[in-house]
């Protein structure tokens, strides 16, 4: 205990000594506060360097719409002295908690009356439907939106509150950029009301760095260019990425974690150790059997975009009613829940069941070498999940239900509307794949692999997200360290920023 205490102090100590900006500039970079450990430290690098172009000083601020909460986090992080609040303040000028107040409520939207109202809703020119929507869903753990319910109007009018408050700070302070670490929820709003009014956005976390602007204001937005993005590497580069991929998707099929597993929250493989998948052989079948990879329900179904259902509950119980159809009476529609889904969600699958009786469910961590081996299953249905990626190395195909990480690439099927879908699914015994799996590799690398990760050359690695919040963090970055690694990260941060042409700061 003595001895973090004393690399804590340390780390405090550098950051107030190397990275904190000059305090009495006007100009000012909004900064996000992330309860992530991890998060805090590439977020001082940013932020040194952006102060440096933009001769501002740092303000770092918490999200919130709960006052009560709000004030009480507060006071904790006061009395803590390991707490965020300190982390923060060794390197900002000043840490900012902007409170919610009823007597300035001011409506703002109106002629909300369905999901699609609120999917499309926009706010001077810019979308802001899908960070509501997926906001409200994930502070509720709720599956889908009740429009007119008293709970969601009561919702609306603190986002109506929280809107007005940071724009009137955005517009009455010479806020010179904002960083946040998400593009979705309330965070995201930070992000789209700077681009509204030209405030350069940035997205920082230890793994990525992304520029967000009008036209690409998530930070998946333009993974469709990815095979465009992949031909502009170099020879060595395609070749290592592809390799690194290939080992990479090996381990995850044989049952290791890896790189994207690593990084996901409570999932453990889902292919099992030292079990074969056998050969696919029984595509001439009579009865055919569809899997439906299902998502956590409450988890951001607009992290990709717009997808051809307003929510993961209507897209599954419209899968639910097409197979009542008397086509899919031979069919069997096999559930398997994320392996990462809420409790909650339990009673969701348990009642979609009872009303679709083809509907079987399977448990949470069914392995697919039991799915693909004994259910013998025919084809997949997701939205966006990586299954879409991981069964065509299988021959198995694969069909998504909106933007998706996979929409430049052919070797799973991405219909364009709701109208596609259902032919699609009419027509499930038309569909002929041919796999080029060196694709998939592709994929899987220009999504996973090329992001310049921060700790990589201070040789501290992450194995879990536990690790990003491991107090230790601050241990091995204070003993990796050094003048010419400290002065590398400002001047690759401060490159980046320069050149507005890169939206993504990548290395392979």
């Amino acid at each position: 205990m003595i001895s973090k205490l004393y690399y804590f102090i340390k780390y405090l100590c550098f950051n107030k000594k190397e990275l904190k900006s000059e305090p009495n500039r006007e100009n000012i970079i909004l900064n996000e506060i992330s309860d992530i450990k991890s998060f805090s430290i590439p977020s001082s690098y940013f932020c040194k360097a952006l102060s440096e172009l933009m001769n501002a000083k740092v303000i770092s601020y918490n999200i919130t719409l709960d006052l009560f909460r709000a004030r009480y986090k507060y006071i904790l992080n006061i009395i803590n002295p390991f707490s965020s609040y300190y982390i923060y303040k060794s390197f900002s000028d000043k840490i900012l908690y902007l409170f919610l107040y009823s007597n300035k409520y001011k409506k703002i939207f109106k002629n909300l009356n369905s999901k699609e109202d609120l999917l499309n809703l926009k706010y001077k020119n810019i979308e802001i439907g899908d960070l509501i929507y997926d906001d409200y869903l994930t502070r509720y753990k709720l599956p889908t939106i009740d429009i007119k319910s008293k709970k969601f109007t009561q919702y609306i009018k603190l986002v109506e509150q929280f809107i007005l408050l940071w724009e009137n700070y955005l517009l009455k302070n010479k806020v010179k950029a904002v960083v946040t670490s998400h593009s979705v929820y309330l965070m995201g709003l930070i992000n789209r009301l700077a681009i509204i009014h030209n405030i350069p956005s940035y997205l920082v976390t230890p793994a990525i760095t992304y520029r967000l602007n009008k036209k690409q204001f998530i930070r998946w937005s333009d993974q469709e260019k990815y095979p465009k993005q992949f031909k502009k590497l170099t020879l060595k580069q395609k070749y290592k990425l592809i390799k690194l991929s290939t080992k990479n998707l090996n381990n995850r099929l044989s049952g290791k974690k890896d790189f994207r597993y690593k990084m996901s929250n409570n999932i453990e493989p889902v292919f099992k150790k030292n079990t074969k998948i056998n050969k696919i052989k029984y595509t001439n079948q009579k009865n055919k059997n569809i899997l439906i990879a299902s998502h956590c329900l409450s988890d951001a179904p607009h992290v990709y975009g717009r997808t051809l259902f307003t929510d993961f509950y209507d897209w599954l119980n419209y899968l639910g009613k097409v197979s009542q159809e008397k086509k899919f009476t031979n069919y069997t529609w096999y559930i398997k829940p994320h392996p990462a889904f809420y409790k909650k969600e339990y009673n969701f699958y348990d009642q979609i069941i009872k009303k679709y009786k083809n509907f079987k469910l399977l448990e949470k961590h069914t392995t697919h070498n039991s799915i693909i081996n004994d259910l013998k299953i025919n084809y997949v249905l997701t939205v966006f999940g990586s299954i879409a990626h991981e069964y065509p190395l299988l021959n198995i195909p694969v069909i998504n239900a909106g933007n998706n990480p996979h929409s430049g690439y052919d070797f799973s099927i991405n219909p364009k509307s709701i109208y596609e879908y259902k032919k699609y699914l009419n027509n499930l015994d038309k569909i002929s794949l041919k796999i080029n799996k060196k694709k998939v590799y592709e994929f899987y690398g220009m999504h996973h692999l090329i992001d310049l990760p921060f700790f990589n050359d201070l040789k501290i690695y992450f194995n879990s997200p536990q690790d990003h919040q491991d107090f230790n963090i601050y241990v091995k970055f204070i003993r990796s360290i050094n003048s010419k690694i400290n002065k590398k990260k400002i001047d690759t941060y401060r490159d980046f920023i320069n050149d507005k042409s890169k939206r993504r700061l990548i290395h392979i």
